[in-house]
């Protein structure tokens, strides 16, 4: 990457979010910085298929409520892809809302072959919800979302 960055912010700005929101995670982010006040690098991570205008909206809060020095914005499918040490590669990002299949190739995401579902981790919960409803147990929406995240797995299947 260009630089490496001093701070990391994760915002999951999506359609959807409100303005307000984003400035009230800026101010959280600014009031518990807990490092010196010297210039540094910001980088912020999005989801894919992030809207132009809230991509603006990141970039503004990083300058003028941050003050910024150096910015950067990368899509979370791409960081995954760098962690695991590959350039080229399929990410597959399953969320609590929704769901991602981002092709990449020479460290760039293939925007017309990637995919958005709506099929994530809140639909898993209702659906699990479902099946335990109708065996006869009678479950909280919290219990279910704590039985998902530790029982269930997820199969790595490696084809080469």
């Amino acid at each position: 990457m260009e630089h490496l960055a001093k701070h990391a912010i994760t915002c999951c700005a999506s359609e959807g979010n409100d303005d307000e929101d984003d400035e009230t995670n800026t101010t959280s982010i600014s009031q518990n910085d807990q490092t010196s006040q010297s210039p540094s690098g910001i980088l912020i991570c999005e989801p894919p298929f992030n809207s132009r205008a809230c991509r603006e909206r990141l970039t503004q809060l990083a300058f003028e409520s941050l003050d910024a020095q150096t910015f950067r914005i990368s899509t979370t499918t791409l960081l995954s892809l760098f962690a695991s040490g590959r350039l080229d590669g399929t990410v597959v990002e399953v969320g609590h809302g929704a769901s991602h299949v981002v092709p990449i190739r020479d460290s760039v995401p293939i925007v017309h072959a990637s995919m958005k579902g709506d099929v994530a981790g809140l639909q898993l919960n209702e659906y699990m919800l479902s099946l335990v409803t109708e065996c006869g147990h009678l479950f909280l929406r919290e219990r279910v979302e704590d039985i998902k995240e530790k029982v269930a797995n997820v199969m790595w299947v490696n084809y080469n």
